[in-house]
């Protein structure tokens, strides 16, 4: 009968730290899903306009053990030409923040420019005719 008891004793004082557990997970999911967005980095200038350049984003994932969210960032580091349809894009799913700088590979005066996209709306927009010149785009 002891045995009995203390086995429900022991339930009922873990059933709680189960649900505290859960709880804690939901409302870390509910807090980061509030700030968390696809984004997309758009670079637009004149077909076979070469470019380099480098981007950041900042995703989170949830450690249980931890009962924690930890920050994860991946860095892309990325060179080429505007395709013929006079930009190039490139998507972060579910990020927190997203950054970079890009540079045109050219002396010319052509226009340069970098758009970060949340979602449908454009957040945050910098453009160049400078020769070699850079843009940079951050946002969270």
């Amino acid at each position: 009968m002891k045995r009995v008891l203390l086995i429900l004793i022991l339930a009922l004082a873990l059933l709680p730290i189960g649900c505290v557990q859960n709880a804690i997970r939901n409302y870390a999911d509910e807090y980061v899903g509030a700030y968390t967005a696809d984004c997309r980095i758009t670079l637009v200038s004149d077909p076979g306009m070469p470019f380099s350049g480098r981007y950041l984003v900042i995703t989170t994932v949830w450690d249980p053990a931890a009962q924690t969210i930890v920050f994860l960032y991946d860095l892309y580091d990325i060179e080429g030409e505007i395709p013929p349809a006079g930009y190039m894009e490139y998507l972060a799913r579910d990020a927190v923040a997203v950054a970079g700088s890009f540079q045109k590979r050219t002396g010319d005066h052509v226009e340069f420019s970098a758009e970060l996209w949340k979602g449908t709306e454009r957040i945050e927009v910098d453009e160049t005719t400078d020769p070699w010149g850079m843009v940079m785009v951050a946002g969270l």
